[in-house]
């Protein structure tokens, strides 16, 4: 395939709750082993709107960061696939047609950067 750079998303209605989003990265699969992958990997998972990320991370729940962790400036995936160690600074990007882009390209609209354990089924 061809390299070539990606566009950044600068429209605030991308993505939509719950649009399938990719993640990307070399990263561990999990947090029981330091091996990485030499190969780019590729995850799937939603886009979860921020307010409802933060229930599931309400300190009487048992699980919380601690203080206002996310903010508009963070968005909140969950889904089969997800980042892993190592994958912090790789891509989040929406794909093709999904991206609702005018030229039908891949659009990036994030980057990795901290969650709870690795494809955790409870939390995003």
């Amino acid at each position: 395939e061809t390299v070539r750079p990606i566009k950044i998303n600068r429209r605030a209605d991308i993505p939509v709750p719950y649009q399938e989003v990719t993640l990307l990265g070399t990263g561990t699969f999990n947090l029981s082993t330091s091996e990485r992958s030499s190969v780019l990997q590729e995850a799937t998972a939603k886009y979860i709107p921020n307010d409802e990320c933060r229930q599931a991370y309400d300190p009487e729940r048992g699980v919380s960061y601690g203080g206002n962790f996310l903010d508009d400036t963070n968005l909140c995936t969950h889904g089969s696939g997800d980042g892993c160690a190592y994958d912090s600074g790789g891509p989040v990007i929406v794909k093709g047609s999904s991206s609702n882009s005018d030229d039908d390209e891949p659009l990036l609209i994030g980057l990795i950067s901290y969650g709870v354990d690795c494809g955790d089924p409870v939390y995003p």
